[in-house]
């Protein structure tokens, strides 16, 4: 399912993730991959409880357009559980 995030000129924004299972006690990360094959930094989610997961993310335009497509890969202990198309809208 398609994740769209409008983000109204705000520098950052946070993503929440559930582990398969409710797990607790993951390691979750993940990244972003923009338009040009290019990956972000590495994130780590903090763990709210419950197997629920959030990252504060901050925004780094990588287009002059009002919308932008990103891949967005998270990982429980080093293995890819998650690929969403992410749109950003300003």
């Amino acid at each position: 399912m398609p994740i769209s995030i409008s983000i109204n000129n705000r520098v950052e924004f946070q993503i929440f993730y559930c582990a398969k299972g409710f797990a607790e006690g993951k390691i979750v990360t993940g990244y972003f991959i923009y338009p040009d094959s290019s990956k972000s930094d590495i994130f780590t989610f903090n763990e709210l409880g419950d197997g629920i997961y959030s990252v504060t993310i901050p925004h780094c335009k990588q287009t002059t357009c009002s919308e932008e497509k990103h891949g967005l890969v998270v990982k429980e202990d080093g293995d890819v559980k998650l690929f969403e198309i992410v749109t950003i809208r300003n």
